[in-house]
């Protein structure tokens, strides 16, 4: 009998995602490429993301600054936004498609 309602769209659980990547880990091994657990790549993400909101904090106190001229705040501003672009691949890391 198939399942109905809000639990037929239910995202699939840590435990599921994780045998996914397994799956998709030893299938990179068996093509000659280095297979990384998927707590590992958890790891590298979250290091990433803090990493990167870091940058954004301080790109933001750098363009409050009174002594920051106004090409200096343009040029962060860009910075900014270039970061965030970043953080979406980052974000990404160790999921599937």
């Amino acid at each position: 009998m198939p399942v109905r309602g809000r639990l037929a769209r239910a995202e699939p659980t840590s435990a599921a995602r994780d045998q996914a990547l397994t799956r998709n880990a030893h299938a990179a091994d068996s093509h000659g490429m280095t297979a990384i657990s998927p707590w590992l790549l958890r790891l590298v993400r979250v290091a990433l993301l803090v990493v990167l909101f870091f940058f954004l904090l301080s790109t933001v106190v750098a363009a409050g600054g009174s002594t920051t001229g106004p090409l200096e705040k343009a040029v962060l501003v860009v910075l900014f936004f270039g970061l965030l672009g970043l953080a979406v691949p980052v974000h990404r890391i160790g999921r599937g498609r």
